[in-house]
């Protein structure tokens, strides 16, 4: 196979289907000896050319037996004297509902019979016959159009569109994601196929659920339908056989290219080690790392990457599919757009490369107005969100899931839940510009940083909406500016009552790292394989987690407190929800998945969040629809934020005056300056 150019880039998918149809041709014409002799002796002879099921065809139009010639005409004059002589023949034929005279002799076997549902058959010969002529008269008026100079149509002709369907060897070549090669993340592939040749193009045939497809479609194998309107819009024709051959094979296993903005110590570098473990084994390859300091290049010669330090040039130097943000949480808008024009500029210059998603730490802003302006920012540019709530990766977690909203676990009474640990002092340096945010309130605390986990594990394990909040907070421990413990009671939608204590600054293993041992970082606790940090309790069953200890009175005569529990425990295989979460998202950025945590789910849980902020400052409970339906008001009045992107809430909202987390974060929002956005720092 030929290699690609230099200056090729790799990662642009169009750019290099556009180049393996080019090379298919010039494979076939190599092989290609010209026409053949009958004998040694005989001159070659063009061998006509012939359709399976169609009539013979080696001309673009078929001239008439007889025809009266002027005389003087030049060769060019009288090929077009023909044209018009066939062309006035094959509209009086069309009007007059008169078939070609074919010779018998050469008569092509007739194809397979195709029916409509009614038993009609669809591809009689006469059917054949007329469709043949209808496209030699197409073709013969679009060649005038363009070569007459002031031809004017017949007034009765109706351009056809050009046809072309292409089969899709799914049967051949079950394991190939033909799919996702055409169609892309969330239809982008789809998108610029039909942007870049001018053409409408369809999947359809059996077992595709296309209303518009006829029922000769339905019967057919999976193919690709491409209509155009000009012989020049039949690039697809090129294209999307490439996409459907193995010659594509080595483009399609082209590494899925991905940066690490934030390559801090607690997450940042985690990711990077993921990605590079899973190079290794997967055809993966962290592209490059973006960090606050130039200076500190240990982590970039370690993992022999290139090192930036600012998010926009990265983007714009590397063709990256895929890029982590795992910066402070209030930057996460500015570098999302940063990442975006940088591609977007990148493709302007005729690099290529494409964005195809993003996995952004949670919480995925530090409020929803930011939420809202990034999803709307990643909507246009056609770029997937992923968000890092990697617990939901866990198959502890899955299997919880699957037993709390399981028929026969009953309906859901209560969720408590528990996160209890000793963050260290170096956690909150002082002496460290770089980790200051984590005092700041509306950016830092274990409410923003930590519980938002669990609210999210309370809203993905039971399958139910939270409804309202009540909360109380303190900071007595440290001192500091933002919380460090506090109760949180909130409402389901169906009814059922949760809680969660949290806090950062008491020496115990109640929570979810030291209860799972999924991550390796935190040290085992003896005997702590036996606790339990949430309990879900439901009307017919009860579950505790992450044990998976299920209680129930399963076989008692009478089920209460005088019949014996049975406990039931299933046997889980645990694995670093990390590793499953950037696995998943390698398969998001190559189309084959859709996010487990969308932007929009975790919005919902950043909007319980900041209720339970809300409502430890104004002492009383809130609802997290009231501060959606104030996003959505503010982006109203200031034509900022499409109004689909947030669910607006039908209940007013119980205080209108400002809390003092909302002016903080616009505040903080105004104030991100270009040093932040050129140098993240890391989380």
């Amino acid at each position: 196979m030929t290699a690609l150019p230099d200056d090729m880039v790799a990662s642009d998918l169009t750019s290099a289907i556009v180049l393996a149809g080019v090379r298919h041709e010039e494979t076939i014409a190599a092989f290609d000896d010209g026409p053949k002799r009958r004998s040694r002796w005989s001159e070659c002879k063009v061998a006509k050319k012939g359709k399976r099921w169609g009539l013979p065809d080696d001309k673009p139009y078929k001239p008439l037996s007889y025809v009266d010639l002027p005389m003087g005409l030049s060769e060019k004059e009288i090929d077009q004297f023909l044209r018009e002589q066939r062309l006035e023949d094959l509209h009086r034929k069309i009007q007059a509902h008169e078939l070609e005279d074919v010779d018998p002799d050469i008569r092509p076997p007739s194809p397979p019979p195709v029916y409509d549902k009614g038993g009609n058959r669809l591809n009689t010969r006469d059917v054949r016959i007329r469709k043949g002529m209808t496209a030699e008269y197409n073709r013969l008026i679009r060649y005038m159009i363009k070569h007459v100079d002031g031809y004017l149509p017949p007034v009765d002709w109706k351009p056809a569109k050009l046809m072309k369907k292409i089969i899709i060897p799914i049967e051949k070549f079950p394991q190939a994601p033909f799919m996702g090669v055409i169609i892309g993340p969330r239809g982008v592939n789809h998108k610029r196929l039909q942007d870049t040749t001018g053409c409408k193009i369809f999947i359809r045939g059996r077992d595709i659920g296309d209303k518009w497809q006829t029922d000769e479609e339905a019967a057919m194998p999976q193919h690709v339908h491409i209509e155009g309107e000009t012989e020049e819009q039949q690039r697809a024709r090129v294209i999307c056989p490439a996409c459907l051959s193995l010659f594509t094979v080595p483009l399609l296993a082209m590494p899925c290219r991905v940066g690490v903005v934030g390559a801090g110590p607690l997450v940042g570098r985690a990711h990077c080690l993921l990605l590079k473990r899973l190079a290794a084994d997967d055809d993966v390859e962290l592209a490059c790392i973006c960090q606050r300091r130039a200076d500190d290049t240990a982590l970039a010669e370690q993992l022999q990457v290139p090192l930036y330090v600012d998010a926009k040039e990265m983007a714009c130097q590397e063709a990256l599919d895929g890029v982590v943000i795992a910066a402070p949480t209030h930057l996460h808008l500015a570098l999302t757009q940063a990442c975006i024009e940088g591609t977007k500029l990148r493709r302007e210059e005729g690099r290529g490369g494409t964005l195809k998603a993003l996995l952004i730490e949670k919480p995925i802003c530090h409020d929803l107005q930011s939420a809202a302006e990034l999803l709307s920012v990643t909507d246009s540019a056609g770029v997937v969100v992923l968000v890092g709530h990697q617990r939901r990766h866990s198959r502890l977690v899955k299997r919880a899931r699957q037993v709390v909203t399981d028929q026969d676990f009953g309906p859901l009474r209560g969720v408590n839940m528990e996160f209890s640990l000793l963050k260290p002092d170096s956690y909150f340096c002082k002496d460290d510009p770089a980790l200051e945010w984590r005092r700041r309130k509306g950016v830092g605390g274990p409410i923003l940083i930590n519980t938002i986990h669990d609210l999210d594990l309370m809203r993905f394990i039971t399958g139910h909406e939270i409804t309202k909040v009540f909360a109380m907070t303190s900071s007595a421990a440290r001192g500091e500016e933002v919380e460090d413990s506090g109760g949180i009671t909130v409402t389901f939608d169906h009814g059922a009552v949760g809680t969660l204590f949290f806090t950062d600054a008491a020496p115990a293993p109640w929570s979810y790292e030291f209860t799972t041992g999924e991550n390796k970082k935190y040290p085992p606790v003896p005997g702590n394989d036996m606790r339990d940090c949430y309990h879900f309790m439901g009307a017919q069953r009860s579950l505790g987690f992450p044990s998976l200890h299920d209680f129930s009175y399963r076989g008692a005569a009478e089920r209460g407190w005088d019949a014996p529990l049975t406990v039931e425990q299933p046997v889980v295989q645990t694995e670093d929800p990390l590793l499953l979460q950037m696995n998943h998202f390698v398969r998001v950025c190559r189309g084959e998945e859709i996010p487990v945590c969308s932007g929009r789910d975790a919005v919902e849980s950043l909007a319980v969040v900041l209720a339970v902020q809300r409502s430890a400052e104004c002492g009383r409970a809130v609802a997290p629809s009231e501060l959606l339906a104030e996003v959505n008001k503010d982006a109203v009045s200031a034509c900022r934020l499409d109004s689909s992107l947030l669910p607006i809430s039908k209940e007013p909202a119980a205080c209108s005056a400002e809390t003092t987390t909302a002016r903080a974060g616009r505040k903080r929002l105004e104030t991100v300056t270009e040093s932040d956005l050129a140098s993240p720092q890391s989380a």
